[in-house]
């Protein structure tokens, strides 16, 4: 009989949902996972990762940013703009001692956001722990989704999340803080520091990670397409255009025009 896994091994996560807890693109975290920088499980042709993956994937990052503020070979060479693939990469598995107990400890508290916002404005208002509701992200000390908190948060119901679900103001603003960082995923966004009367602007989006694009910027990048899509001409059309002007061209041959 095969024993039953621990709920921390089994895979629950979908890409997306693993992405927002590490603190990368989905992209990057399955190229992670294609280099077997991060493990995971493939189901029904894609992957899922479970709790304790993530917590290798967070402890792997930060051994990758320590990995960058001290340099070796690899990373000090000379590849002009572009950065080596393994510099771009957590290192082999397993993790040196010490590194899984930290990435653990951050993922129980909201994944790569707890590090990343920083103490004044991010406290581990959020949960994510493999018993809790399957491992995914709850306010703290409760089963109510953190996601719908956040979502419903910066739509600007806090105060119906107060009255009919018991949270604290306290509560609800830290959820709102951890959903705007994560739906964004902004893995390089370095540490916030805002006063306490700044705090409430997490809550209807006006301190997103990524600056906003202007309309100007939206309308030039499109008239750039559009030039592009028209001064574009396949080689096909053009052999076939020389292949009628020869044609045309040849003695004896008659051409006529529709």
């Amino acid at each position: 009989m095969t024993p039953h896994p621990r709920p921390e091994h089994i895979p629950r996560y979908s890409p997306k949902e693993a992405a927002r807890l590490v603190g990368v693109s989905p992209r990057r975290l399955g190229q992670w996972a294609r280099y077997e920088r991060v493990t995971s499980t493939s189901i029904g042709g894609g992957r899922a990762y479970s709790w304790m993956n993530l917590a290798e994937a967070i402890a792997g990052r930060l051994r990758l940013h320590e990995s960058e503020r001290q340099p070796d070979a690899a990373h000090t060479r000379d590849f002009g703009n572009e950065r080596p693939m393994r510099a771009k990469m957590p290192p082999l598995l397993p993790l040196p001692p010490g590194y899984l107990e930290i990435g653990a400890r951050y993922l129980s508290e909201g994944g790569w956001a707890r590090r990343a916002l920083g103490e004044d404005v991010y406290q581990g208002g959020v949960s994510v722990r493999p018993e809790v509701m399957s491992g995914k992200p709850v306010v703290t000390g409760t089963r109510i989704p953190a996601v719908f908190v956040g979502r419903a948060a910066a739509d600007g119901e806090g105060q119906e999340l107060e009255r009919e679900y018991g949270l604290s103001p306290h509560q609800v603003t830290e959820t709102a803080v951890w959903w705007n960082w994560v739906r964004n995923y902004a893995p390089s966004t370095p540490p916030i520091v805002i006063s306490d009367g700044e705090r409430s602007s997490y809550l209807d989006g006006r301190l997103s990670p990524f600056p906003p694009v202007g309309l100007a910027a939206v309308i030039s990048i499109c008239a750039c397409l559009d030039a592009c899509r028209c001064s574009y001409r396949p080689i096909s059309s053009k052999v076939d255009s020389r292949r009628a002007a020869s044609r045309s061209s040849a003695p004896g041959r008659a051409t006529t025009c529709s």
